[in-house]
């Protein structure tokens, strides 16, 4: 995987663009300024992406482009190849960054954040995350007033967030000699039920295998204890369905599989670094921004 290794810039972002396209002849160069950043995620049966003189990279279905500053960088499809293509982009006032192949010396890296060119093989959480923020960037974009740009910064910072978790993960699967079977299963059970009331003891049952091993072998294997990685899928579903703004908190405790409302009072609160009154009211304000991601 290669991507950038950028310093979080110092200054909050304005908003360029937000815009969703569809597009039967396609053939893209990049244009940027050297201070914009652009997220796109195209959907089409063929395309083919360029960057300088590396050799060219084709991409099926749907993918995720990060591109930063004007680099020299193309990409085009077929003709009657239709191209679905929801894109973003901000302008800072100066980013500080380096293109690179990624390696796993970069997990040691805590000054910059690693954000991928190029993502294809995603789990579907993932895929959700990115989606979600791009559209809410795309409709919040159109508003043009200085609310919606406040929420349209903050998107930017929650996009960095989540990019950086997904190349560090890849990273850190990659530099394992092995992956162990059970992780494999408990990882998948985690994604696809992370809404019922698992626990370390109940998955490691169902596998077959004990508790300390299941937590052992998971955190080595992938680098974060299993009830993180259980918390960080609930949490975010938490976010998601507080800023719907449609269930009360009793309701959102049990969709996401906790026991009680304090529990999940408490864990928010260590995750965010906010409590969800606090979360709901900032977003009512539409003034949701963190100053830097936090990374689990």
């Amino acid at each position: 995987m290669y991507g950038y290794k950028m310093k979080l810039p110092r200054t909050a972002p304005s908003s360029v663009w937000g815009l969703k396209t569809v597009v039967d002849r396609y053939e893209w160069k990049n244009t940027n300024e050297f201070n914009m950043i652009e997220f796109a995620i195209c959907k089409a049966s063929r395309r083919t992406v360029k960057i300088g003189e590396r050799e060219p990279v084709t991409l099926q279905g749907k993918n995720f482009m990060c591109i930063i500053g004007d680099n020299d960088v193309s990409a085009y499809a077929d003709d009657g190849v239709s191209v679905d293509i929801v894109s973003v982009a901000a302008r800072f006032e100066a980013i500080e960054y380096v293109f690179t192949d990624f390696s796993g010396n970069d997990l040691e890296e805590t000054e910059s954040l690693l954000l991928p060119f190029t993502l294809s093989e995603l789990p579907m959480q993932d895929w959700l995350n990115i989606e979600n923020l791009l559209y809410r960037y795309t409709s919040e974009h159109i508003k043009k007033d200085a609310a919606s740009e406040m929420i349209c910064a903050s998107l930017i910072y929650e996009l960095f967030a989540v990019l950086d978790r997904i190349v560090r993960k890849h990273l850190k699967a990659k530099n394992k000699k092995y992956v162990n079977y059970y992780v494999l299963k408990a990882d998948a059970i985690l994604e696809e039920r992370y809404l019922e009331r698992l626990t370390l003891c109940s998955v490691a049952e169902e596998l077959g295998i004990t508790p300390n091993y299941l937590s052992f072998m998971y955190k080595n294997c992938m680098g974060i204890g299993f009830s993180d990685r259980l918390c960080e899928l609930r949490m975010n579903r938490a976010k998601d369905l507080i800023l719907g703004g449609h269930l009360s908190i009793a309701d959102i405790t049990q969709a996401v599989g906790f026991e009680d409302e304090s529990h999940l009072r408490r864990r928010f609160k260590q995750f965010f670094g906010i409590s969800i009154k606090e979360y709901r009211l900032v977003n009512k304000e539409q003034t949701l921004y963190h100053e830097k991601p936090q990374r689990k």
